[in-house]
């Protein structure tokens, strides 16, 4: 298991408007079941754009607009030969997701 895993959310808001920026990194680890082999670090980034309707009516609205994985990083690998190609304990195979959320409250 990596020893180290961080997690950071750089955020702005202004208004009705929200963007927030979260950094995931897991660290390089050694593979003890192929070899001692290194598995590398693994860095993703995820973004968020929200905004509030409020300002604009008395109800409670919010669209959210994001991505997870911006820039569609593969976990990393288990070493050549190795089946899964990944550690899916530690990492997310997923990749790259949009998405679009529109939440009302009555």
């Amino acid at each position: 298991m990596p020893e180290l895993r961080a997690n950071a959310m750089f955020g702005w808001s202004n208004g009705g408007n929200s963007v927030n920026l979260f950094v995931r990194y897991i660290d390089s680890y050694k593979n003890d079941q192929f070899d001692d082999y290194i598995i590398d670090s693994w860095t993703a980034v995820d973004v968020r754009y929200d905004f509030e309707f409020e300002m604009i009516t008395d109800q409670q609205t919010r669209l959210t607009i994001g991505a997870r994985n911006l820039f569609d990083e593969d976990p990393s690998s288990l070493g050549q030969g190795q089946r899964p190609a990944y550690d899916d304990r530690v990492h997310d195979i997923r990749g790259q997701a949009a998405y679009i959320e529109l939440r009302h409250l009555f």
